[in-house]
C-alpha cells in the first residue's frame, strides 16, 4: 500500500503545471453588414476599403428566389477590384427558392489593408445577399 502512495505522491510531483488561456484579448465581433439583392451582375464593389483599415468576414446568407444563382466574393482595389483581384470564397451555389447561412458573430477572414470587398452574381435571380463584416 505504501508503495502505491508513494508511487502516487511521486507522479504527482513529476505533472507539470498547466498554464491558463489568455484573458486579456478579446474576440472582435462583427458589426456591420451589406445586404442586396439582385439578378446576374457582373463583379462590383459593394463594400470599400479605408487606407489603413482591414475588412474583416464573419459570414454571410445567401437567398434564391425563382431561379437558381450563385455568388462570389472577391477582394482588390481600384474599379470594381480590377486590381490584385483574389476570389475569397468559392462560388456559392443558391437553388430556386433555397437558403445558403455562413455566419459567425465574430471576425474571421481578413482582406487585405486598403483592399475593397466585390462581389459577382450569376443567374437570373433575383438572389438576396446579406454579407456581416466588421472594418477596423
Amino acid at each position: 500500500m505504501n508503495k502505491i502512495l508513494i508511487g502516487l505522491f511521486c507522479l504527482l510531483l513529476s505533472a507539470s503545471q498547466a498554464w491558463a488561456q489568455a484573458t486579456d484579448r478579446t474576440p472582435a465581433y462583427c458589426n456591420k453588414y451589406f445586404q442586396t439583392s439582385q439578378a446576374a451582375s457582373a463583379i462590383s464593389k459593394v463594400i470599400p476599403g479605408v487606407a489603413t483599415q482591414q475588412i474583416q468576414l464573419c459570414g454571410w446568407a445567401l437567398s434564391g428566389g425563382a431561379v437558381a444563382a450563385s455568388a462570389t466574393a472577391f477582394s482588390g482595389t481600384g474599379t470594381n477590384c480590377g486590381t490584385g483581384q483574389v476570389p475569397i470564397q468559392p462560388a456559392i451555389n443558391v437553388p430556386i427558392n433555397g437558403t445558403y447561412v455562413d455566419h459567425v458573430p465574430f471576425v474571421g477572414q481578413a482582406l487585405p489593408t486598403g483592399a475593397d470587398l466585390c462581389l459577382t452574381t450569376v443567374g437570373a435571380g433575383p438572389l438576396s445577399v446579406i454579407i456581416y463584416f466588421s472594418q477596423f
